[in-house]
């Protein structure tokens, strides 16, 4: 699936490695990804987010009260990801495709959380 990600688009699912990491997490979940997208500071979610006045800190602190961790752990080699990010990243690509675009970019995250129709991040 990565194979069909922007470079944009990687650095944001490894910006929400980090975020994961960070958090104490093993598992990537949908607000790691919504972190990496303001963190990349360069594509088209990111700078629709600070066009909004949409801030990295704050929004981290948010998730972290939703979400207390533990101290940051190495992250596995190969990435762990929960089921709703795994739904997250399919309508991700449902994007993409109705778009008739041959790459996921960071335009595709925005449009699939904006898709998210209960509001929620995680399952």
């Amino acid at each position: 699936m990565f194979e069909r990600f922007s470079d944009k688009a990687m650095k944001v699912m490894f910006l929400a490695q980090e975020e994961c990491r960070d958090f104490g997490r093993n598992c990537l979940e949908p607000e790691h990804i919504l972190l990496g997208l303001i963190k990349e500071g360069t594509g088209f979610a990111s700078k629709a987010f600070r066009s909004i006045g949409i801030p990295l800190r704050e929004t981290r602190e948010a998730l972290q009260k939703h979400s207390p961790g533990a101290p940051p752990i190495p992250m596995p080699e190969n990435w762990q990801m929960s089921d709703a990010t795994k739904e997250f990243l399919s309508r991700v690509w449902d994007e993409c495709k109705s778009l008739g675009t041959p790459f996921i970019c960071t335009e595709h995250f925005l449009l699939a959380l904006l898709e998210n129709r209960d509001g929620r991040l995680t399952s």
